[in-house]
């Protein structure tokens, strides 16, 4: 696996990136598009969501997630998507090769659910919200955590 990549390195980049260009010589030789191979269109249009900026990030307030919210609506994004959560885990965040899980303090979910409770506020009920763990929490914390977020409509 490539360093600080996990499941996500420049292996499975690698093979992503054969797989298409198969498709597309595939595609090439038998005169059709990519997706007519796999079976055709299964829908007129694609709702888009984007990330906005992460708790995680040194100087980023809850005031500019709301911000970003509120703008990013406007720009007529269907969904959005933010990691409320401040690292937790030590510089670097590997510990003899292996990643650490973080471990979500009381304290760190407040702070999450003050993140997620402002944004779902600017947003409304009826926009669509994400949260993005990134795989970073052990199992307690992530059950803290998403108990804590329920009442937001994730």
């Amino acid at each position: 696996m490539a360093e600080g990549f996990g499941y996500a390195g420049a292996e499975l980049r690698a093979l992503s990136a054969i797989d298409i260009a198969l498709w597309d010589i595939r595609g090439k030789v038998l005169g059709q598009p990519v997706y007519q191979l796999l079976g055709g269109p299964v829908r007129e249009n694609v709702p888009l969501y984007t990330h906005i900026q992460d708790q995680s990030f040194a100087g980023v307030t809850i005031d500019d997630a709301v911000k970003m919210a509120r703008e990013t609506k406007a720009a007529g994004f269907q969904a959005i998507k933010t990691d409320p959560f401040k690292l937790q885990r030590p510089a670097g965040g590997r510990f003899g090769g292996a990643y650490l899980l973080e471990r979500l303090s009381p304290g760190a979910i407040s702070e999450a659910v003050d993140w997620v409770a402002a944004v779902r506020d600017e947003l409304g009920a009826d926009y669509e919200l994400m949260v993005d763990a990134h795989a970073r929490f052990d199992v307690a914390s992530a059950i803290d955590a998403a108990r804590a977020l329920e009442p937001y409509d994730l």
